[in-house]
């Protein structure tokens, strides 16, 4: 009878777990981000990167792999990034069958999407419009104060109705027609 012993070696994986250099996943159109895949034991022999359920290839104008794909960075976030990220690690046991373990789940949001070049250029305008009719007023009071010149005779009131007269190339107000001939006859 022979005493045999059979040991079984099981290879943790341990588990992976996802970290950022950002503290919130809101980034702006623009915004660079870079998440780090880690293990709590060991090492992988590879490291791949999931978004909103696909596994990512590099590329280099969108996302960098770094640190032999431990690292994926984010470059000039666009809302095509927006979605969820998760990073998976994968090795070999010694028997050479596969183990995987993958992080939890993160959502990054992209603000200010199509939408907010497009309201900071409304209220662009509209600023730019209420200015515009500021302007427009303030010279249409400037111009209309050196054309339309009132002439008044002392003491007599200055709420008094009024004639406006043409009298060479400017229009005068005349508060009676004693003021009108002595106005005209002082310009001839």
């Amino acid at each position: 009878m022979s005493n045999e012993l059979k040991i079984t070696v099981v290879e943790l994986v341990g588990r992976t777990f996802l970290t950022t250099d950002i503290k919130d996943l809101v980034l702006m159109p623009g915004d660079n981000i870079t998440f780090t895949c880690s293990l709590t034991q060991g090492n992988g022999s590879h490291f791949f990167w999931i978004h909103n359920e696909q596994n990512l290839k590099q590329d280099t104008a969108t996302y960098e792999f770094r640190g032999g794909g431990k690292v994926l960075h984010v470059n000039s976030a666009q809302p095509d990034h927006e979605g969820s990220y998760q990073c998976a690690v994968k090795k070999y046991s010694l028997s050479g069958r596969p183990l995987v373990s993958k992080s939890d789940i993160w959502t990054l949001k992209i603000s200010g999407e199509s939408g907010s070049y497009l309201t900071l250029f409304v209220v662009v305008l509209v600023v730019a419009l209420i200015l515009l009719i500021a302007i427009f007023i303030i010279v249409m009071n400037l111009y209309q104060n050196k054309i339309c010149k009132t002439h008044f005779l002392p003491g007599k009131p200055q709420n008094a109705r009024v004639t406006m007269e043409t009298i060479g190339d400017e229009l005068v107000a005349l508060d009676n027609e004693e003021n009108f001939q002595r106005i005209t006859s002082s310009q001839n």
